[in-house]
């Protein structure tokens, strides 16, 4: 009995959650509560943030009064342990991959907590920032776990839960950052997709309309929070901000521009007088792709912060609003009366710029911004591609065992299934965030853990496929 019992406490399945545990913890210890620039707005419940975040640090601030932020982080380290370790035995146990993949999937699922102290300028430690971040990763990673559960197990009647769990914490996602939003167009592609291979057209109406609810009640939901909070049933304040930096960015300061209203106008040539001082513009950027990305990046914040908040507040201050949320809602309505102006002859340019932005945000999904990184880029999702196509058109993969059938009898590679859903998910969170803010790596780092565990999958499926191949040959011969 003992030695069976000295068996299992050394047995492999401890060994994972006690890595990733202890990675944890180290995180936790030797950095400590991360509080940055715009921890001050989530700590204030600004209207300029998403509630979900917000909300959660007043409830732990209620309860554990001054040492609030250090139960913040040890929770969102907790929260981060059991997500990681819940979809690493998800992978391992789905695939029925060896110690040596395995390894490389926990090294994959830990690479995102390495890379964003190394790269961001802020060295920020996810899980232990005061910021949505600190939780975003978690949650997003919850949800695709949730996602590829209810794909993979679709003839069982538990995939009524996870659907369920996943379409929450797509909710959820949509009310921490607004860029993750997609996370509920995925789950309603994903969905749409199942129900038409099964030809069930009424529930595809079924599930346009659900997803149609789901926005409604997500607008419901932050206007009612700001209500309860700020006094005002509106959404977020700061997009038309956001939208308006860029414009800017990519309006040329030379060309003539009027409004009609005066006082508007003269908001205008003040802002594009400074524009043009500080050269602040998509023509005064340096050649080469990384050098503009990065020139981009400055101006970004320069223009947000200085060129246009100070102006704007107070302009809007000069005609009478005076409150705090009142100013802001007021400021986001006139920067949307700016962008009107400057929006139709900056289209052509913005629309070069988000292109730069967007591929940067590529880029740094799987890698560095770097010019080494950027053909290791091009090269892996180029091989990546390669290798789903080659899963998804081999025809005899019936005893593979982590292959699903379809309706057809046909058994289609999992791994394939798995790198084509976070091919859709990357570029659907670069697209949208490269129109509102920049693609920094710590919005990019959502897909880089579950880009690298498909891809590992899918070499694995390759590997079993030969393996099977050789069998058969030798048992001919």
């Amino acid at each position: 009995m003992k030695i069976e019992s000295k068996k299992n406490l050394f047995n492999s399945e401890y060994v994972a959650p006690i890595m990733i545990g202890l990675f944890f913890c180290f995180l936790f210890l030797y950095f400590g509560i991360g509080v940055y620039p715009d921890t001050e707005g989530y700590l204030n419940r600004s209207i300029g943030r998403e509630p979900l975040y917000p909300t959660f640090l007043w409830i732990i601030r209620s309860i554990a009064g001054h040492n609030s932020l250090v139960i913040v982080c040890i929770l969102q380290n907790v929260f981060a342990f059991f997500v990681t370790n819940n979809i690493y035995q998800f992978v391992q146990k789905k695939f029925l991959l060896n110690w040596v993949f395995k390894s490389a999937v926990i090294a994959c699922l830990l690479l995102p907590h390495i890379i964003i102290p190394l790269s961001a300028p802020s060295r920020i430690v996810l899980t232990n920032s005061i910021l949505s971040e600190g939780i975003t990763l978690s949650l997003y990673l919850l949800f695709v776990t949730c996602l590829l559960k209810s794909i993979f197990l679709y003839h069982k009647k538990i995939i009524d839960k996870y659907a369920a769990i996943s379409i929450i914490v797509a909710f959820l996602l949509s009310i921490t950052r607004s860029q993750l939003m997609v996370t509920i167009l995925i789950w309603g592609l994903v969905f749409l997709i199942k129900v038409i291979i099964i030809k069930r057209w009424r529930k595809a109406l079924i599930v346009i309309l659900f997803l149609g609810g789901v926005f409604w009640l997500r607008g419901i939901t932050i206007s009612g929070y700001n209500y309860m909070v700020n006094d005002h049933y509106v959404g977020n304040t700061g997009g038309n901000m956001t939208i308006l930096t860029n414009v800017l960015y990519s309006t040329n300061v030379n060309k003539p521009h009027q409004i009609e209203d005066q006082e508007l106008n003269g908001l205008l040539q003040d802002i594009l007088e400074t524009l043009r001082f500080r050269k602040l513009n998509y023509e005064e950027a340096p050649k080469g792709f990384i050098n503009k990305v990065n020139y981009q990046e400055t101006c970004h914040d320069i223009i947000k912060f200085e060129v246009i908040d100070i102006p704007i507040y107070t302009f809007v201050r000069q005609h009478g609003y005076t409150g705090s949320t009142e100013v802001k809602v007021q400021m986001d309505q006139v920067a949307g009366e700016l962008t009107k102006e400057l929006y139709q002859s900056s289209i052509k340019n913005w629309i070069m710029v988000y292109l730069q932005v967007a591929s940067g945000g590529f880029i740094r999904t799987v890698a560095f911004l770097n010019p080494i990184f950027n053909w290791y880029t091009l090269l892996i999702y180029l091989s990546a591609i390669i290798l789903m196509s080659v899963l998804f058109m081999k025809k005899n993969g019936s005893k593979i065992t982590h292959s699903i059938k379809n309706e057809s009898n046909h058994q289609v590679s999992s791994g394939a299934i798995m790198m084509l859903l976070v091919l859709t998910m990357i570029c659907a969170n670069v697209l949208a965030t490269s129109i509102m803010i920049m693609c920094l790596s710590r919005y990019m780092i959502y897909n880089m853990s579950l880009f690298y565990i498909a891809y590992l999958v899918m070499i694995w499926e390759i590997v079993q496929i030969l393996r099977r191949d050789t069998k058969k040959i030798d048992g001919t011969a």
